[in-house]
């Protein structure tokens, strides 16, 4: 089911039945189909739609990169600012402080990298994941009034 909202289509939701929200493999794949989506679809950064995406976005983005910025990450399209009350929280380290207490390692900090492709979440990082996960819910039922996972 693709809903429309304000003449967008919202082509990434509903998420697929088998999204694993502990995977930061499948967080980069979700940031990079809404980002798509922003720049290509959406295009106008004063509507709604922009905004609430972009909050998506970033979201999605520190699903696949809980350490950032910290680490290695993967580059995202620079017409999407690092903009919106929780990218901003996150990088003045309001939402870090709380929530990546179980990201910490002493291994390299190659373990968010993927300048192979791949992406791999720090050792554990699932209170971050899940926090992520509950924000990134919650944030979509602003524009998207459907479940969520896709029953198929």
């Amino acid at each position: 089911m693709k809903t429309c909202t304000q003449d967008f289509t919202i082509l990434f939701l509903p998420l697929p039945c088998t999204f694993d929200c502990t995977d930061s493999q499948q967080w980069d794949m979700l940031s990079k189909e809404i980002e798509t989506w922003l720049v290509e679809e959406v295009q106008n950064l004063s509507l709604p739609m922009w905004t609430w995406g972009r909050d998506a976005f970033w979201l999605a983005f520190i699903g696949a990169h809980p350490r950032f910025p910290g680490g290695c990450w993967s580059a995202w399209d620079l017409r999407i600012p690092l903009e919106g009350t929780f990218i901003e929280e996150w990088l003045s380290g309001d939402e870090t402080e709380s929530v990546c207490l179980d990201g910490l390692s002493n291994s390299d900090e190659r373990d968010d990298c993927h300048d192979t492709g791949n992406v791999t979440a720090p050792f554990d990082c699932s209170t971050t994941l899940s926090y992520i996960w509950d924000a990134f819910s919650r944030h979509i039922t602003l524009f998207y009034p459907h479940p969520l996972i896709s029953s198929i």
